[in-house]
């Protein structure tokens, strides 16, 4: 997206109210920081986004929040399992729904859980090895 494109996206959507009730009450946060807001949007309307951050300005909320109001699964590649397990975990602490799906774990077992509905995981941490597994693939083209 062009840089222009995104001062669109910095203005009000019918979802605005919503995403800011969320960012408070979810992610206990009083504020967006720099461009937050306008990649969530841009995210909610259904745009693909490259968004090229400096560590710790935010941009785990970015996916993070829109995971939340979005229907369906969202799908994080993460190259680091050290993060895949802060992440989920941190999600799991403010009652996110995440889930990580790595080598060091029971990949598919836990996999065949989230096709089947029993794990209710909004979010799917995973590696770039593991989403070459071809029922990870299924579930990201389903």
């Amino acid at each position: 997206m062009k840089p222009e494109m995104l001062i669109r996206f910095h203005l009000g959507f019918e979802w605005r109210n919503y995403v800011e009730e969320i960012n408070k009450n979810v992610f206990h946060n009083v504020s967006f920081r720099k461009n937050q807001r306008a990649i969530i949007n841009a995210t909610l309307f259904n745009k693909d986004i490259f968004a090229l951050m400096p560590t710790g300005y935010g941009k785990s909320l970015c996916f993070q929040l829109s995971s939340q109001i979005s229907h369906g699964l969202t799908i994080v590649i993460c190259p680091l399992i050290a993060l895949i397990y802060d992440q989920v975990h941190q999600m799991k602490l403010i009652g996110v729904h995440a889930e990580g799906l790595h080598s060091g774990e029971k990949t598919i077992s836990k996999l065949n859980e989230i096709l089947n509905n029993k794990l209710d995981a909004k979010l799917i941490y995973t590696t770039p090895e593991t989403i070459l597994i071809p029922q990870v693939l299924n579930l990201i083209f389903k």
